[in-house]
């Protein structure tokens, strides 16, 4: 298995301090528990003796044991062999007594459907798949393939295994001296399994990418190790298939690329395909940190990747049970991931059950897409110099531009040590925020702007925010039903913004509902209506026989509602809305009841200026790069 052992025990270690229910969710990793394979025994072994060699000094390299590793199986017939260190005085024939010296003779020799077994070693020069078989090396830690040309070390063009055998590769480690490990183009049916990929450069055409495909369809990738290729570990363009149980590690170093692209309309899943909390985690509080733990191991680790960790275009990427680490220019940035025409909303993209932490720039961010982020757990996002992206420093942006509302739902996520907001949502998105704990944003909690429309924000936790714990502002429109916003403290510099929940800039009637919500121990404001039309703003009382709790502002220091430019609000119906005194939170003007009481009209609070927002980082997708 790639997935680094030291990361499975660190993210088990962190689940097992949490609770939540998730634990049973890790799954049997079967595959990789199995015995090891039994090769075929239909021929005699040889009598040979090897050539000179590193990968000759093995016990037995002549014989079976030197042949294909698990977990690969070897059929009875229509199989070549290769073993570049056992010579021989007569002719071969591909025969495990008389095996092919070189893969080439065992290509020629090969037809489609048959398997060709090729032993420890050393073998040189570029491989092409003339049609559908298997080539199976003897694993990619005693198996090297080296191109020294420009040419991809291994292509795989126009083959269609879709009716039949599909194309197979595994059990290589590949290196070449240009600029591309694996091509697959114009092919159905490709599968690749044990292979290690790495240290691919500039070539003449190829810009240093580990694998790329470009119309392919039903793709099955699997433990794969891909390291330290300057423009990229994998690119997967106008495809479609899956990649799980991998590792990206030290990725993408140049122009501003990403580890991990899909795009030109490719559909990929990366990771797992389904997890078993994904649809109870989008109505409840699962623990997202025990969650993404109990499976992280079953998807795949992206770590230190030079750029971003995962970049879509114009494409859908299902991400699930992934562990990303240490991105120098973000996480995962979706740009323009919309369904096709017609799609029931199975074409959105999803990221579920993901481990992000210590990305530089963002955790995610969706640029006009439609997302489903659920039960990921995502912490230490910094702000890196340069801005990389719509919203630097946040742990999940959505961001829309264009007028067609999208669809977006961020539920269950654990936020901790964000940079910036935990989740922004700007511009027209019909988006559900939902189950969500927040710990510590830098600058605000959820903030909502820019007319997003129809948002259900509900049963969130923030705790500690530097800045607003939920601001709703500049023309959007949400219902706030039952989310607790707890210790809202000082931005950076000053005590600027230092409240519970901020209304600000709502022109529409009803525009937000508050029901059942809690802003309690904030150093300024519990709640700040800031500049808003008569009608823009409705506290629900509350009803017992509904079940529905009245909302609670308590404890603030300062004012428990700051009202300014809040037209037909008044104190006195304010008065008898509201839960202004509590025994946990006591009452609205501190300790030292210096405040200003539970209502105020009043200016101390002014409007505030808008979150930044840019356009989506440039990415590079090779080829070209020709830095």
């Amino acid at each position: 298995m790639v997935v680094g052992v030291g990361i499975r025990s660190w993210v088990l270690g962190a689940a097992a301090v949490l609770s939540g229910g998730c634990t049973q969710v890790a799954a049997e990793r079967d595959v990789w528990l199995q015995d090891g394979p039994s090769l075929a025994d239909s021929e005699p072994e040889t009598d040979r003796q090897p050539e000179p060699s590193q990968w000759c000094d093995a016990e037995d390299p002549c014989g079976r044991s030197a042949y294909v590793g698990y977990p690969e199986t070897l059929p009875s017939q229509g199989i070549w062999y290769v073993n570049a260190c056992c010579g021989s005085a007569k002719p071969a024939d591909g025969t495990l007594k008389h095996p092919f010296p070189d893969i080439g003779s065992a290509l020629a020799a090969a037809g489609p459907g048959d398997t060709i077994a090729v032993a420890a070693g050393d073998y040189e020069g570029s491989v092409v798949f003339p049609f559908p078989l298997r080539i199976a090396g003897a694993g990619s830690d005693r198996c090297r393939l080296h191109s020294a040309g420009d040419d991809p070390t291994v292509v795989v063009d126009g083959v269609d295994g879709a009716g039949g055998s599909p194309a197979r590769l595994s059990g290589f480690k590949l290196r070449g001296e240009g600029g591309l490990g694996l091509l697959v183009r114009d092919t159905d049916g490709f599968s690749a399994a044990d292979l290690d990929v790495s240290d691919y450069g500039m070539g003449f055409e190829w810009s240093g990418v580990g694998i790329y495909t470009s119309n392919c369809q039903d793709l099955d990738l699997t433990n794969l190790r891909i390291r330290q290729n300057r423009a990229g570990g994998a690119v997967f363009s106008t495809s479609t298939g899956r990649m799980y149980l991998f590792s990206l590690t030290s990725n993408g170093e140049q122009c501003h690329s990403a580890a991990l692209s899909v795009v030109n309309g490719a559909r990929m899943v990366i990771g797992k395909q389904t997890t078993p909390f994904e649809e109870k985690a989008k109505g409840e509080t699962v623990g997202a940190l025990e969650c993404a733990a109990g499976c992280v191991g079953d998807g795949g680790e992206i770590l230190d990747s030079g750029g971003l960790a995962i970049f879509a275009r114009d494409s859908m990427v299902q991400a699930r049970c992934l562990f990303v680490a240490g991105s120098h220019g973000g996480g995962i940035l979706l740009v323009d991931s919309v369904p096709e025409p017609g799609d029931d909303g199975s074409g959105h993209s999803t990221v579920a059950g993901c481990l992000l932490a210590g990305s530089d720039g963002f955790g995610l961010q969706a640029h006009r897409s439609s997302v489903s982020v659920v039960a990921n757990a995502i912490s230490s996002v910094l702000i890196e110099p340069g801005d990389y992206g719509a919203a630097g420093g946040d742990c999940i942006a959505a961001v829309n531009d264009a007028s067609e509302p999208l669809s977006l739902e961020i539920a269950a996520n654990d936020l901790s040590g964000c940079a910036q907001t935990g989740i922004l949502v700007s511009g027209p998105l019909d988006a559900r925020v939902a189950h969500n704990r927040l710990l510590g944003p830098g600058r605000g909690g959820i903030w909502l702007q820019q007319e997003a429309v129809g948002v259900e924000v509900e049963s969130n936790s923030v705790d500690s925010a530097k800045g607003p714990g939920i601001v709703v502002s500049s023309g959007s429109r949400a219902a706030l039903s039952n989310n607790k916003v707890l210790c809202s403290t000082a931005l950076p510099g000053g005590e600027e913004m230092a409240h519970g929940i901020v209304l600000a800039g709502l022109t529409e009637p009803g525009a937000v509902h508050l029901a059942g919500n809690t802003s309690a121990l904030s150093l300024q404001a519990g709640v700040v209506v800031d500049d808003c039309a008569e009608g823009s703003v409705v506290f629900d009382p509350g009803s017992e026989d509904e079940g529905q709790k009245a909302n609670v502002v308590a404890g603030n220091k300062q004012v428990g509602i700051a009202l300014n430019k809040a037209e037909g609000i008044s104190k006195e119906d304010l008065a008898e809305l509201m839960i202004f005194q509590t025994p946990e939170f006591g009452q609205n003007f501190g300790p030292d009841k210096s405040g200003l009481g539970d209502i105020a009209v009043t200016d101390e609070f002014p409007v505030f200026e808008l979150r930044a927002v840019a356009g989506p980082v440039s990415v590079c997708v090779p080829p070209p790069c020709t830095e």
